[in-house]
């Protein structure tokens, strides 16, 4: 393990107290990218995928999740399946956490 992975790991472990969300990896994705969060107790969760027009391209989840990290993978297709074309794109994390979001 590289030092920049191992310092990672140790920033994400730190973070786990509080709502985050990771940098989408690998930037640039070609063919699926890895979506790490964390939450700090059970929580409903909505992960999205936006474009830079803000139009909702596909939610990746809508369900409840544990305390604690995961990575979601997103195939880079949107909600009809539809490969999406390369460019920008946001996430956007929401848990019901009494208004904590992470974008």
């Amino acid at each position: 393990m590289t030092n920049q992975k191992a310092v990672r790991r140790i920033q994400f472990r730190a973070l786990v107290g509080a709502l985050f969300l990771a940098a989408a990896r690998p930037n640039p994705a070609r063919a699926a990218a890895v979506l790490r969060f964390g939450l700090p107790r059970a929580a409903e969760v909505s992960l999205a995928v936006y474009d830079v027009g803000g139009r909702e391209v596909r939610e990746l989840a809508r369900t409840s999740f544990p305390a604690g990290e995961r990575d979601l993978t997103w195939d880079l297709k949107d909600r009809a399946g539809v490969p999406v074309a390369g460019g920008l794109f946001f996430i956007r994390l929401r848990a019901d956490l009494e208004g904590e979001e992470a974008a």
